[in-house]
């Protein structure tokens, strides 16, 4: 889809571990997708056709801006340059937009 145009969102809140609330097992408190798939799609595709987002906002998580600075703390920690970080958090969303990053 990518190569047709489309642009790909990956979100923080798929990497990111869940708070467990008392009485959920342990097992739950594990990202439902590992990050290596992410740096995997984005080493694949190229970080021209990514959107990052954090899908963050509900009650029991961080702040939007904080789980999105965790999104890229944890791929920077997994070698996505900052370039590409800026990328596809500033300058994509920005295109789509029809802003001038």
């Amino acid at each position: 889809m990518a190569k047709l145009g489309a642009w790909i969102e990956l979100a923080w809140l798929m990497h990111s571990t869940p708070k467990i609330g008392p009485g959920l097992p342990p097992a739950l408190a594990r990202p439902m997708v590992p990050l290596a798939r992410a740096v995997e799609v984005i080493r694949d595709l190229g970080a021209r056709h990514i959107i990052l987002a954090s899908d963050f906002g509900q009650a029991t998580n961080p702040p939007p801006p904080d789980g999105l600075r965790a999104f890229l703390n944890a791929l920077a920690d997994a070698g996505i340059p900052p370039s590409h970080l800026d990328l596809m958090v500033r300058r994509n969303p920005a295109t789509i937009l029809g802003l001038t990053p």
